[in-house]
């Protein structure tokens, strides 16, 4: 498998999934799924859970490097 990697924010995503699955070092995922009938991209990490972010990739990425790095709220 191939992974590809993508920095947004200061943060470093990786992946071998790159349509559904993305990671960090430390833990934290987006995932792209439903939850409750709202489809996009969850954040889950330390003390989060399938947190709704964005439809899209990279916005989903820009919002949660602010959670991540503790510089807004999402």
């Amino acid at each position: 498998m191939t992974t590809a990697w993508q920095t947004i924010n200061g943060i470093t995503w990786t992946t071998t999934s790159p349509g559904d699955r993305w990671g960090t070092d430390n833990g934290w995922r987006l995932e792209l799924g439903v939850v409750d009938d709202i489809d996009g991209w969850y954040l889950t990490g330390p003390g989060v859970d399938k947190r709704w972010m964005s439809i899209g990739f990279v916005e989903s990425a820009r919002q949660a490097s602010r959670l991540i790095t503790g510089t807004g709220t999402g």
